[in-house]
């Protein structure tokens, strides 16, 4: 599936500068735990998940997308990035079962065995000031960049201006928590669809830079008052 609007921009190099931190909950917060994608090497900090564990997958099937429960393999690697070739703390993170995952989730096992409508599953790189549309359910659905009124400078770097990822709702655009520069980082919609099951959209976004990668799930029931949809998950990567 592709997404109605196509657009052939890209953003700028990235920066080393800019504090990711800033833009991400908390490495002690359980968002940070609750999801994986099978990877060949992550750091052994950013997978705290035990071989064995059952983890809920939203599966790739022929015809359509589904739910279900999947059993992790975690196996320690060598380090791709450590000088001691005998360093294994690094994981690789795959599964037990025959499985094509667009991503797993840790403690959501009331949304198994549904079949999930999907609206978008890909790669698409968000562009500042450019707006992307979608349908969904027979609705549309609108994500833009669009300038927050704030400006960040990070040590030894020039003076950037924030961008608020925002939905468009009636003839508001509501924001949601992730924040992008039009030099520093990228922000990637990954998947759109109705993982929670209340016929509203729920979304998968990467948001990227310099030496690190985040997956962030929002679901509409997580939403609070003014919101379209709260972060419920949260997968940080970083390249060493």
């Amino acid at each position: 599936m592709r997404l109605a609007t196509i657009i052939a921009l890209t953003l700028t190099a990235w920066s080393a500068g800019y504090d990711a931190d800033r833009m991400h909950v908390a490495a002690s917060s359980p968002i940070r735990r609750r999801l994986l994608l099978p990877t060949d090497a992550a750091h052994g900090t950013e997978v705290t998940a035990q071989n064995g564990e059952q983890w809920l997958a939203l599966t790739r099937m022929q015809g359509g997308y589904r739910t279900e429960m999947v059993n992790l393999r975690i196996s320690a690697v060598p380090d791709p990035l450590a000088e001691d070739p005998n360093n294994r703390e690094a994981k690789r993170v795959g599964l037990q079962q025959s499985a094509n995952p667009v991503f797993l989730l840790n403690g959501y096992a009331h949304l198994r065995d549904r079949n999930v409508p999907t609206s978008f599953d890909g790669n698409f790189k968000l562009v500042p000031h450019m707006p992307v549309s979608f349908h969904f359910a027979g609705r549309k659905i609108e994500l833009q960049l669009q300038p927050n009124g704030k400006v960040d400078q990070a040590p030894g770097d020039e003076r950037v201006e924030l961008f608020q990822v925002n939905v468009k709702r009636g003839a508001a655009w509501i924001p949601l928590p992730i924040v992008a520069t039009e030099n520093y980082n990228a922000v990637e919609l990954m998947w759109a669809g109705d993982l929670d099951g209340d016929g509203k959209v729920d979304f998968l976004f990467e948001d990227r830079g310099y030496n690190w990668s985040s997956l962030r799930l929002f679901l509409s029931t997580a939403a609070k008052f003014g919101q379209v949809v709260g972060e419920v998950a949260q997968f940080y990567q970083t390249g060493c």
